[in-house]
């Protein structure tokens, strides 16, 4: 019986242990080219998916239910720890990666046969590397390390001398025959673009999150060909209110997933809720939606962290998608013909001073008539 239970258990959750090794694997590859910050994030995933996946086998085999609650409980009294040993694994890793990279490709990556290309390379490695200096103690904006790397690219003849901005340091990538990565510190101002202009969301991103996004966010609005937005703020403040959306879903996702839930992955696909045209040939596109998880034909839900929650306007769309009534994916031609059930993640009660979601009568018949459950489990 229970090899059974594990070859099911392995069928059904065949996509959430990919992605899981994808992430072991993406996590390697990003410490082995130096960002770190990206391994982080990855490791993160890797280890809430793996916890995921353990704790749904564990329950499987051994017949356990209703176990969400305890396992919240016990993951935020050794938060703290974890955390410390991930920051800990972490720099180990990238100190052995580094040790044998250095050993196997060390002196070969970074010396010519030619002395005339080995002089240019030291002389310009050399004047590279005097950034690196003067950026520890005045950091360069996106204009001042562009200027002076060209300047540098055409004095000593580099085939490839460009960088790459990882949250607050400059990855610059030389290349002539020799090749090397070296790191620069990036401007810890705020950008220009953005001086005396109001970005909350923006703001707390930076300040809890991730450092120097304001700076990637100014670059992708300088490269944003759209007319979604009508000016950088707005384009900034959405992509930061976006981001702080995805990283509050994810313990609640997770949690999700170790009390039986379908998934431990955030949906990136965009629902179209369709109304017939005027004339009646084809679809109009009504309104978009992007569940927190959704499987097409299996599940969609939502993640909602509120005091209490109705029968609004998302709820019904997911309701429509449950029935297959008029949607489908962006980007297909077809709309989704196949039912599915729907899930909803919401507070649970934590003591006498603090309720769960208040869940609305007609919204908890409608997901029980879809034949999917409420999940108090944040």
């Amino acid at each position: 019986l229970a090899i059974y239970k594990i070859v099911v258990f392995i069928v059904e959750r065949a996509s959430q242990i990919a992605d899981f090794i994808s992430s072991v694997v993406d996590s390697v590859a990003d410490i082995v080219s130096g960002a770190i910050g990206a391994a982080a994030n990855r490791i993160e995933k890797a280890l809430i998916q793996a916890l995921a996946l353990i704790i749904d086998l564990l329950a499987r085999i051994i017949g356990l239910s209703g176990i969400a609650q305890t396992i919240k409980s016990l993951i935020k009294k050794v938060q703290d720890k974890v955390e410390k040993a991930i920051d800990f694994v972490i720099a180990k890793v990238v100190q052995t990666v580094k040790k044998l990279f250095g050993k196997v490709t060390g002196k070969e990556k970074n010396k010519s046969e030619d002395p005339e290309v080995q002089k240019r390379w030291t002389e310009g490695m050399k004047a590279v590397r005097e950034l690196v200096t003067h950026s520890q103690k005045d950091p360069y904006n996106d204009k001042e390390i562009k200027t002076s790397l060209d300047k540098i690219k055409t004095k000593f003849k580099f085939k490839t001398l460009s960088p790459t901005l990882s949250g607050r340091e400059w990855r610059v990538h030389a290349l002539m025959n020799p090749e090397d990565d070296v790191i620069v510190k990036a401007e810890a101002k705020r950008p220009p673009e953005l001086e005396g202009k109001s970005t909350p969301n923006l703001d707390k991103l930076e300040k809890e999150h991730e450092e120097g996004a304001a700076l990637r966010y100014v670059e992708g609005y300088k490269n944003y060909k759209g007319t979604k937005y009508k000016d950088i703020v707005t384009y900034v403040e959405h992509r930061a209110a976006r981001k702080l959306g995805r990283i509050k879903e994810k313990p609640g996702l997770a949690a999700y997933a170790a009390a039986g839930g379908a998934t431990s992955s955030k949906n990136t696909k965009t629902i179209e809720i369709l109304r017939r045209s005027p004339k009646g040939t084809g679809y109009t596109v009504q309104r978009q939606r992007i569940p927190d998880f959704f499987s097409e034909g299996t599940i969609v839900g939502d993640v909602k962290d509120v005091k209490t929650q109705s029968l609004d306007e998302q709820m019904r769309d997911n309701i429509r998608i449950t029935k297959a009534d008029r949607v489908r994916v962006r980007g297909q031609a077809d709309i989704i013909t196949a039912k599915c059930r729907f899930d909803l993640v919401v507070r649970a009660p934590k003591d006498s001073t603090q309720e769960g979601t208040h869940v609305s009568d007609n919204l908890k018949a409608a997901i029980a008539a879809s034949g999917g459950q409420i999940y108090e489990v944040l």
